[in-house]
């Protein structure tokens, strides 16, 4: 309930919307607290039991991008960044998850592939059952998150980290306050990302995941929440 001259509750799941409404607030400040009045900032979490490695499978070459085909989603990106590690990286293939596998985008999409020549290394694979989802991400190397606008603290990115998937992504919206490894939506510089992490890969592992299960999880998204509605109650 509200006075019709009150300011409202406001909760941003990202800094990115923060900043938008003018609060000056840096990207990962002032996680799962009140950062001004009335305001806070709750990054999405993730269970990080229902999102663990699943056992018996084995990691292989293989570049993940669950995204829906949309264009903000930037799977043109994902393509045209692939092409660029595909030609150091020959042995990788990539797995695009989420649909749908047909529309004007989809198709730009598929033509690109086609003129990189690599009908043969990316494949759609579509919409994917949840209770599948982790055994797609325990079997990828990597997971590139290739936004190009409107994304929060993404869940597909938290998902991959807590199985021990590194992220690479761009720094679109609140992309930025995860701890991914992020660059600018530019092919060369999410490649020269990807790279990176191939080349580390335990260290990059470890560190994301180690930082999801102590940060993003939902005890403390939990706790955010409650201090939010308790003040609610109070005033209202």
């Amino acid at each position: 309930m509200q006075c019709a001259d009150e300011k409202p509750f406001i909760v941003a799941n990202d800094t990115n919307f923060l900043r938008a409404l003018g609060y000056k607030v840096k990207a990962g400040q002032g996680m799962f607290k009140k950062v001004a009045d009335k305001t806070w900032f709750i990054p999405n979490c993730v269970d990080t039991e229902k999102f663990r490695t699943k056992a018996g499978i084995k990691r292989k070459k293989i570049i993940l991008v669950p995204r829906n085909i949309r264009h903000v989603r930037g799977i043109h990106l994902a393509i045209e960044t692939f092409a660029l590690f595909a030609k150091k990286k020959k042995e990788y293939v990539m797995h695009i998850l989420g649909g749908p596998l047909n529309g004007e985008y989809y198709e730009e999409c598929v033509a690109l592939v086609e003129k990189f020549g690599l009908k043969d290394k990316i494949f759609f694979k579509g919409s994917v059952a949840w209770e599948l989802i982790v055994a797609n991400y325990s079997s990828a190397r990597i997971t590139l998150i290739p936004t190009i606008a409107l994304e929060g603290t993404s869940l597909s990115a938290l998902e991959s980290m807590a199985c021990k998937t590194p992220v690479v992504a761009t720094n679109v919206g609140g992309l930025n306050d995860l701890p991914c490894e992020n660059a600018s939506p530019d092919p060369k510089l999410l490649c020269s990302k990807m790279l990176a992490v191939d080349k580390d890969w335990p260290k990059f592992s470890k560190e994301q995941y180690n930082n999801v299960k102590k940060v993003f999880n939902l005890d403390n998204w939990a706790k955010a929440w409650l201090s939010v509605i308790n003040e609610a109650g109070r005033r209202y």
